[in-house]
Order: structure tokens, then sequence, then C-alpha cells
């Protein structure tokens, strides 16, 4: 860790690893507050589906940025990293450890890094940039890239079309090199002091916890809030890209029965830990530790709690 910035720990992983129970213990020990870094979660109304944390659990460590969006309104990354630093200012300077934890990796690297999304696409400038490229070639592109933005085109090859396209159409839409604008997203998200830990389990292990949290979820009502929100018209939105609910939404249309759902949302859950692996196994910064079916919480909680005081202190 730096000198520079608030001291934070963040835990992440994929779905079903076991993030909610070690972070409460974790800010336990920590005198922590938790920031949930989960693009559902942050939904009000769609609880059983996105495993938010128990009453019991929400008792014991206080819990930020969960239940703040309702279910068909925007809400993006940028947004997420927004509202978490500010969350984070505020427990650091109330004396409290603020841990971010989910599996949200863009949410995570908005964050910590900052995220330039640019201004929308526009069909009209793709089009012109695009026939510049059938006829005279992507590397005709990129020196004209060069010509507004030497930065950017320094950091793309001449032959990658699709990014050239992109740096040439923001320059065109803002008048702005992207590169410059992708400096000022830095500039506007100052380094925080981030201890990342990630957890992760085999891959039987972690599909059975998987199977297992599915059948607690159909337990704890899954369907009547699926029913609820749909009879409230929700669906469509982008919320509802979250497992779980567009495949009950279906069997309850009848497009397929129940069981079907449920195979659908095991199998949709398994593949969605692997992209969360996948993102996170990328990033340097993460620290792993393996869990097994014989780990305590406890015990693990008490080595990310070990592993954010060396942090802290290097030299010890």
């Amino acid at each position: 860790m730096t000198d520079s910035g608030v001291p934070i720990l963040l835990i992440v992983g994929p779905t079903a690893v076991g993030k909610t129970e070690i972070s409460v213990l974790v800010a336990e020990h920590l005198n922590g507050e938790i920031i949930s870094a989960d693009s559902r979660q942050i939904y009000r109304g769609m609880d059983i589906g996105t495993a938010k944390p128990e009453p019991q659990l929400l008792a014991r460590a206080a819990h930020h940025l969960i239940d703040v969006a309702d279910p068909g309104e925007d809400f993006n990354a940028v947004r997420f990293a927004g509202m978490a630093r500010e969350a984070i200012v505020d427990i650091h300077g109330r004396g409290r450890y603020p841990i971010v934890v989910g599996g949200s990796g863009l949410y995570i690297r908005a964050l910590l890094d900052g995220l330039f999304l640019g201004p929308p696409a526009s069909p009209r400038i793709r089009a012109e940039l695009q026939q510049v490229i059938e006829e005279l070639g992507s590397p005709e592109l990129h020196a004209r890239l060069e010509e507004v933005d030497a930065d950017a085109a320094q950091a793309i090859h001449p032959n990658d079309a699709v990014r050239i396209v992109r740096a040439m159409e923001v320059f065109m839409l803002t008048g702005d090199p992207i590169s410059r604008l992708r400096e000022r997203v830095s500039e506007d998200n100052p380094p925080l002091d981030a201890t990342v830990v990630g957890l992760t389990r085999n891959r039987e292990d972690l599909y059975d916890r998987i199977n297992r949290r599915v059948d607690q979820m159909m337990d704890a009502g899954l369907v009547d809030e699926v029913r609820r929100l749909v009879e409230q018209g929700r669906g469509g939105e982008r919320s509802w890209d979250a497992v779980g609910y567009r495949e009950i939404a279906a069997s309850l249309r009848g497009d397929i029965s129940l069981e079907q759902a449920l195979q659908q949302i095991r199998t949709n859950s398994r593949r969605y830990a692997k992209r969360q692996i996948t993102w996170f196994s990328k990033d340097p910064r993460v620290q792993w530790i393996a869990l097994s079916p014989a780990s305590r919480a406890k015990d693990i909680a008490e080595e990310i709690v070990a592993l954010t005081a060396r942090a802290s202190n290097p030299k010890t």
C-alpha cells in the first residue's frame, strides 16, 4: 500500500463463494462498514434472487449501496463508483474502516481505476469512419488519429479498426482527444489505498454451493418475488439481467417449466461465476485465499484481517 489515499479493503470473488458471511466477520474485527459492489443488490424489491444479506447479518455490520435504486432505474458502474467513493469518505471520516464487498468486476474497476464511458455511439460518424477503412485501410485512419490524438494512436495498433474508430468517433463528437478524456477520469478519481482479497473455491465445491443457494432461494420465495415484480410491470430493464429473474419470469409466462427454469438458473449461475473468476484473475492486485468445504468463515476472516494488517505495516 502507498501513503496516498484512504485505506480500504476489498473482498471479491465469484457468486456463492462465501463473501457475505466472511465480510461481516471482517467488519466486526476491523470496526468496519461494508459497501456492496453488487450490480443487482442495488435494486429495491429484488432481495431473494440477488442474495442480499439476511437481516441478522445487516444488524451486525452497517451496509451501504443496497436498495439505492428502483428496478427500472438506469444505474451504471460510473454512478456506483461515485456513490461508493462518497461512502468511503464518510466511513473513514467517522473513524471506521471501509470494506468493499462484491463480485461485479466492472464496478470494482470503476472504483479503483475510474471508468471512461464516453459519448454514445453515432451511427452516422461510425459509418463515415468505416468507409475510410474499407476504401483506404485502417492504417490510414490510424494516421488521421495520430494527427489529433498522438497518445491514443501510440496505444492502438494500426490494424485495430474497432479501437481506432472509437477514438476518432469520440474526438469528432466531443472535440477532445480520448486520451485526455481518460486522463480527466483519473484526475477525478484519486488513488485509494486498497488491499484486494479474492476468495476462491475449486469448481466442484463452488458449483455445489451454487446449486444449494438456488434451492434456498426457492424455499425463501423466489417465485413469489418474481411474480410480484412482474405484476408491478418489471421486466426487460437492465436489472432483469440478474440470474434468476428472467428464468422464473419465463416459467410464469408458461414458456418453460419451473424445473427447466431452475436448471437454467443453476447453469447461468455457474457461467456467471466463471466469468467473475476470469475477470478477477487478470487483476494482479488480488491476493487469493482458497476456501474448501472444511474452511471456517471465522478462520478466513482472521486471515483477511492479518493480510490487511501486513499491507498497512509492510515492514512488520
